[in-house]
């Protein structure tokens, strides 16, 4: 499957961390899913414990999204250890799952402090709200006050914020972000204010920059394929990426010219693989969504292992939301899109399997 998906292959030449992180979460989605068909034979396999720790501490250590989507739905296994009343079979993985959280803190502390390293700004968490910020003052100016808008401008530069509003992109606007992470509270509380005055403001903002989680739009393409490290071809265009900063990169990376023609070749096979229905069907980022959604509707519904499995998935399609924009990028869907095939297959065993209990006891009365 992940050789045939034309979003997955199109960025196997590309070294980014969403690739191993999206590895470690569905690794960690497949262990789980062991876990609640045969609870009994996965806590004596110490194999399967270590992998469990391995993917969670190497998760939270690639990506700051590992530690959201885990410590969330941890809080979702809480009330299993309450009714199991610390079963064996439950609270050993249970317990290796907080211990690998308590190592990453532990580790993550440690580097930070041997090596001064210098903490990530605050503003890649805050591609939401900036963006709601910025189209309330591109469409309602009028309505800033002088007191908002100082606020406004001790975090975002005002004067430029509604010209950098781009509605499917947050990087314009959180790109001027002014580090001052200690005017956020009285920003906070500008916007919550301008949220109830034009509510339906934020709404657009958010629909529009997460549309194509929920709209199945054909012309909406929505890849990216490279054929050099500042080569792309995103949004139907080839393009050249150029960001302040970005020749330093240059002499980093060689390509052989004997490649040249090879990437281009590799390039046009991708964007036709798009093409074929089942293909396009697997890749739409929409369709693995709601499928996604229904899955978890089912599990929850029904009363289902769902406490075990679902929560990553739910939390990772969250963070995305919440976080920086996949438009053009769907390496941010990853965990998702990579787990989808083994979430259907596990859905389906667990009706069966409990379809055929059914059936089992009532031969047995």
């Amino acid at each position: 499957f992940y050789l045939l998906c034309p979003y997955i292959i199109s960025y196997l030449g590309v070294v980014i961390k969403d690739g191993p992180y999206s590895i470690l979460i569905f690794l960690l989605t497949m262990l789980l899913m062991e876990f609640s068909w045969e609870p009994d034979k996965f806590y004596r396999s110490w194999s399967k414990l270590f992998l469990v720790f391995f993917s969670i501490l190497f998760s939270c250590l690639l990506r700051k999204n590992g530690i959201y989507v885990i410590g969330f739905s941890l809080l979702f296994f809480v009330p299993a250890v309450a009714k199991r009343k610390i079963d064996k079979q439950f609270f050993i993985p249970f317990s290796v799952m907080v211990i690998s959280c308590l190592l990453f803190f532990a580790f993550k502390g440690f580097i930070n402090a041997r090596y001064e390293v210098r903490p990530g700004l605050v503003a890649e968490a805050l591609s939401l709200p900036f963006q709601q910020t910025a189209r309330y003052v591109k469409y309602y100016e009028k309505d800033v006050t002088d007191e908002e808008r100082e606020a406004i401008n001790e975090v975002l530069v005002y004067e430029t914020l509604a010209s950098r509003y781009k509605s499917g992109i947050s990087d314009p606007v959180k790109d001027e972000y002014l580090k001052n992470d200690e005017k956020l509270p009285a920003y906070f509380k500008v916007w919550l204010k301008q949220f109830f005055r034009h509510p339906f403001c934020y709404l657009a903002a958010t629909w529009d920059q997460n549309f194509y989680l929920f709209v199945p739009e054909v012309e909406f393409n929505n890849i990216a394929l490279y054929l050099d490290y500042d080569v792309v071809y995103e949004w139907g265009k080839l393009w050249r990426m150029s960001y302040s900063g970005w020749e330093c990169y240059e002499p980093i990376f060689s390509k052989p010219k004997i490649f040249e023609t090879y990437t281009k070749w590799a390039v046009e096979s991708y964007k036709l693989l798009h093409k074929p229905i089942f293909l396009g069907i697997v890749s739409n980022i929409s369709i693995n969504t709601y499928v996604l959604l229904f899955i978890f509707y089912l599990m929850f519904t029904e009363r289902k292992n769902w406490q075990y499995v679902f929560p990553i998935m739910l939390f990772s399609l969250l963070c995305v939301i919440l976080g920086p924009t996949i438009q053009g990028q769907p390496r941010y869907m990853y965990p998702v899109l990579y787990s989808m095939p083994s979430l259907i297959v596990y859905t389906l065993f667990s009706f069966k399997k409990e379809s055929a209990e059914n059936c089992q006891d009532k031969i047995v009365n």
